[in-house]
């Protein structure tokens, strides 16, 4: 019996002995692994970062999951955070072995500050992005930024009222403003070769009306404008200064002139005239017929205003808009195969509202459209065709666009789409795929009504309403999308 207690004392001492280290060497073995085999994929997806200038570590973390499933985030550590990489190490009870590098791209929309008022128009010139904005409809600001982010306004008193137009022509900027005189509304035009001394040439330039529209073709600056809502003159610049202006002659370019196209070394001049027998406006399309640009003949009659305008397919598209009701609108969609004949693009199913955006992505031809756009509630649709003829609704498979489609454009390899929700409220829409639409808008810290995309110099540029008065704005701008 002693003997057989000997044995099994000595029976227990052994287990007592060896299964605490039996369960550490299992244990270890289970949790310690080199941190370079569970972490294989080291070029991570985008990371959004807002109005910051890096990620935080936890979106590293997060980041890095999507792309290694099976590690362990509450095992690693980040540490030496830039905007377009980290160092992770293990916290080496689960994970040891060396550091690694992950890299990344940072998104972000970054929000330029110092502007006052909603954003009209946009342009570089001698490398420096000018902003004209409106504080009402007679009243506004021309700012400038010579670092892309932050803008001052252009320090000339001699350039007043909403600036509604800039554009370039021969080494000079040129500025149209909007101004209240005796009660109505008439426009000014400014020059200047340095984009911060201005001269008031409206004297000289003698052009009647207000200004509508101006474009550069040809080594000539044409100027269309509005009289009335249904009497306008079409104007070409006749020196090189581009101070002095003529009417086109002879004068057949008849009404309000609201939009102005070039495409195929022909200007596409669409006119506004209201009927005196029932009151109602309707549109007259014109088109050039000779290289200089001075003769014009009349193309045919259109519904609506000329919206958007785009070649898809080599076949010109534009698309019109017209108020049918109390903040409701409608439009049609026109094609041309020879640059003359003009017809009605009839679709199924049938695009309904006003065509306010065009552009083509993934060889596809893409409509955006409003229907209604108001206070309370904005609606549209986005349409797509692979033929320009056949159309699918878009937003009936992507059910997440939402609001009427204000602007489209295609940045980086991806479609963006601008909406309104209300008149002070819209989303910015990505895609890559055309089927899958992404909001980014609440993680880019976009705010208002998306009403323009603007592509300069390899720059995305949102322009945003935030007043439903379109008097207040916002300006983002991203070079990594």
């Amino acid at each position: 019996m002693k003997k057989l207690l000997s044995l099994i004392g000595t029976f227990a001492l052994i287990v007592t002995v060896t299964s605490p280290v039996m369960a550490c060497l299992g244990q270890a073995a289970r949790m310690v692994t080199e941190l370079d085999k569970i972490l294989i994929n080291t070029t991570l997806n985008p990371i959004y970062i807002g109005q910051r200038n890096k990620p935080n570590g936890q979106e590293i973390k997060e980041a890095i999951k999507k792309k290694n499933s099976n590690i362990d985030i509450d095992a690693i550590v980040i540490s030496d955070i830039a905007k377009e990489s980290a160092i992770v190490t293990g916290n080496k009870t689960k994970y040891t072995g060396a550091a690694i590098t992950v890299k990344f791209i940072s998104t972000n929309f970054t929000e330029l500050k110092g502007i006052t008022g909603s954003v009209n128009t946009l342009i570089i010139f001698k490398d420096i992005i000018y902003v004209g904005t409106a504080t009402s409809d007679t009243a506004g600001n021309l700012y400038r930024s010579t670092n892309g982010t932050t803008f001052s306004p252009v320090a000339s008193a001699i350039i007043t009222g909403k600036v509604s137009i800039l554009t370039v022509f021969n080494d000079a900027i040129y500025v149209v403003t909007a101004n209240s005189t005796s009660g109505k509304i008439v426009s000014n035009l400014y020059k200047s070769t340095d984009g911060i001394n201005f001269e008031d040439i409206t004297t000289t330039a003698k052009i009647k009306g207000t200004i509508s529209i101006l474009i550069t073709f040809n080594d000539a600056i044409y100027v269309g404008t509005a009289i009335s809502d249904s009497t306008g003159i079409l104007y070409r610049s006749t020196n090189t200064d581009g101070t002095t202006f003529a009417p086109i002659a002879p004068l057949i370019v008849a009404g309000a002139v609201t939009s102005l196209n070039i495409t195929n070394g022909i200007i596409y001049v669409g006119t506004t005239i209201r009927n005196s027998g029932t009151g109602h406006l309707s549109s007259i399309l014109y088109r050039s017929t000779n290289t200089d640009g001075t003769i014009f003949v009349n193309v045919r009659r259109i519904f609506g205003l000329i919206k958007s305008w785009i070649i898809f397919n080599n076949t010109i598209y534009f698309g019109t808009a017209i108020i049918v009701g109390i903040d409701k609108l409608d439009g049609k969609l026109y094609r041309s195969t020879d640059g003359t004949t003009f017809v009605d693009v009839t679709t199924t199913p049938k695009i309904e509202g006003a065509v306010t955006s065009l552009t083509v992505f993934n060889n596809d031809l893409y409509v955006g459209t409003t229907t209604a756009f108001d206070t309370i509630s904005s609606t549209g649709n986005l349409y797509r065709s692979d033929n320009g003829t056949n159309f699918k609704d878009v937003t009936k498979t992507a059910t997440n666009i939402i609001g009427a489609i204000l602007t489209l454009t295609v940045f980086n390899n991806a479609l963006f789409v601008g909406t309104a929700i209300s008149k002070t409220t819209g989303k910015l829409y990505r895609s890559t795929d055309s089927t899958t639409f992404e909001d980014i808008s609440a993680k880019e810290n976009i705010i208002g009504a998306v009403e323009s995309l603007n592509i300069t110099n390899n720059i995305i540029y949102v322009i945003t309403i935030t007043a439903a008065d379109s008097t207040n704005g916002k300006l983002y701008k991203s070079d990594n999308w």
